[in-house]
Formats: structure tokens, sequence, C-alpha cells
């Protein structure tokens, strides 16, 4: 086990190290000079001096060539220095570890509710297969996946906000700050997981451990609460795993809308901005949580079904 983790976390260097290098080229030529753009923020003005500028373009590094830029940074983050906001001139870390709460509870509290409402829906629909729990289920993966998440929260609150006055419209602080936000996210992570535990769910009944189990007298319950549930979860937990990753960086159209400072509207910031050193530690920070994501992942196949060869996880 000690060997599996090890092996993981060696692979998970290149992964990272590649995203970085993917990250700052991506940046590097974006159009716009993040000189100018930075100064036009800080001095409130549209046309700074091209003295200015090149000052600018100087305390920012940009007069250095790319691969010498790379390595400077790469050095600092090596040393866990992400550098400096252009805009606020803060940390770039006190800047994603303020946004990051937010974001996780965001995307925690929306995982929750897909698991809660999915995965049961999707048990449902296999064990009563082309009945009435089945078609709507259909139904509701197609509707759901297939609707935008703006267009999805802005009815949400037009119905609960602006004619319910239930909820807030905007902004952060308690729980009701984050219902709607949830909702409209775990509305497509329902869709799909649903569907998947329909679908892998009867695939595991037609199984022959399964068809053992019933020849053996085992009730309908007890097969598929102790035999199926447990193997069908494996291809949904997969993606479940990919999509917590995911939803720190998909949850930037939904905090925009909904006004919260989670590390999506912070990424969102950054780039109208040209912030460099924000944009680059937010992408850094998306990648490190995805990785960690699927690795978790990996290591509770083990649990889930101790029969997987640890080298073929």
């Amino acid at each position: 086990m000690n060997a599996l983790v090890v092996n993981r976390v060696l692979q998970i260097i290149p992964v990272l190290i590649g995203i970085s290098v993917i990250t700052f080229i991506l940046i590097a030529l974006a159009p716009g000079d993040p000189a100018e753009i930075s100064l036009r923020a800080i001095l409130d003005t549209d046309n700074p001096s091209p003295q200015a500028i090149s000052l600018m373009r100087a305390e920012m590094g940009l007069d250095q060539p790319y691969h010498i830029r790379y390595f400077i940074w790469l050095s600092r983050v090596l040393q866990g220095d992400l550098g400096y906001s252009y805009i606020s001139h803060k940390s770039t870390i006190h800047e994603i570890l303020y946004a990051l709460p937010t974001t996780f509870y965001l995307a925690t509290l929306a995982m929750a509710i897909s698991i809660i409402v999915g995965i049961p829906l999707g048990i449902a629909a296999a064990v009563r297969q082309n009945g009435l729990i089945d078609h709507v289920c259909r139904l509701f993966s197609v509707v759901g996946n297939a609707t935008p998440e703006f267009f999805l929260a802005i009815l949400l609150l037009l119905f609960f906000s602006i004619q319910l006055k239930i909820l807030p419209v905007a902004g952060s602080g308690g729980i009701q700050y984050f219902i709607l936000p949830s909702l409209v996210l775990a509305v497509g992570l329902i869709a799909i997981t649903s569907r998947l535990m329909r679908t892998s769910m009867l695939d595991v009944l037609e199984q022959n451990y399964i068809l053992t189990a019933r020849s053996k007298g085992l009730d309908r319950g007890t097969i598929i609460t102790r035999h199926a549930i447990k193997n069908a979860l494996l291809p949904v937990l997969t993606y479940m795993g990919t999509q917590f990753g995911w939803l720190f960086g998909g949850a930037v159209v939904v905090e925009s809308i909904f006004a919260l400072p989670g590390i999506g509207r912070l990424t969102v910031d950054a780039v109208n901005t040209r912030d460099i050193m924000v944009l680059q530690g937010c992408m850094i920070t998306f990648a490190i949580i995805f990785v960690v994501v699927n690795l978790a992942v990996d290591m509770s196949y083990i649990w889930l079904n101790p029969a997987i060869r640890y080298d073929e996880v």
C-alpha cells in the first residue's frame, strides 16, 4: 500500500510540471501587454506613459526571455513563493487561501447534494427498470445535463430571491448564500450521476455472482445492498472524484453570478487584469487539487474492491 502511494505521488510530479509549462506558455502568449493593463488598473488611466510601461515590464520581469522567466517563477514556486499580485500588492498565496475556502465549501455542498440525490435515484431506476422512477431519472438526466448553469442560476434567482424573497440574491455569509449556487452546480452532477449509477447497477445485476446469490435464495434487498451497490459504485466514484476536481474550475460562472469571493472568481479577475502571478497561482492550485482528488479516488478503489491488484490501480 505504501509503495502504491509513493508511486502515484511520483507520477504527479511530471504532471504538475507539464501543467505549469502549458499554463506559463498560454499566459505568455495571450494578447495584450500585462504591464500596460496592470498600470491602467493601478493608475486608473487609459493612457499610461511608455516610460511607465517600460518600468512596469522590468518590475514584472517581462523584459526577460520566456524560458528565463519560467525557471525564475518555477524556482520561487518550489520555495513556496507564488509572488505578489500586481493589482492588490498582496501575496498570491494570501489571495488564494482567502478565496479557496469559499470554493471548497461550494463544491463540497454541491457534491453532497448530488450524492444524496443522484445515487439513490440511479439505484431506484435500475431496480425498477422501465418503471415510473426509471422514466423520471432518464428524463431528468437529459434535461439537467442540457441546461446551462447561467440559465438555471437566473431562474432560481428570479423564483427564490426575487419572487419568494426567501434567499439572498448574491454575496457571501452564512449557508443561505450557498444554497442556490450549490443547487445550480448540483443539477448537472445529479443528472449524470443518476444515469451512470443506473447503467452501472444494471450491468452488475446481470453478473454471474448476482445470479449465484439469487440461486442460493438470498432476498433481493440483501443482494442489492451487500453485493450490487458496492461494485456498481466503482465507475460512479471515478466520475465523481474527477468532477469534484473540475468543480473548482467549473464554479467560475456560478461564483461570478452570485458574487461569491471564491477562487473561480479570483481567476476571472486575474484574467481581466492580466495579473500574471495570481493567475499562475490559481492554475497551479487547480492542478494540485485535481491530481490529489484523483489520487484519493485511486486509493478508494482498494477499499471498495480489495480484489483489485495494487499495480492495476
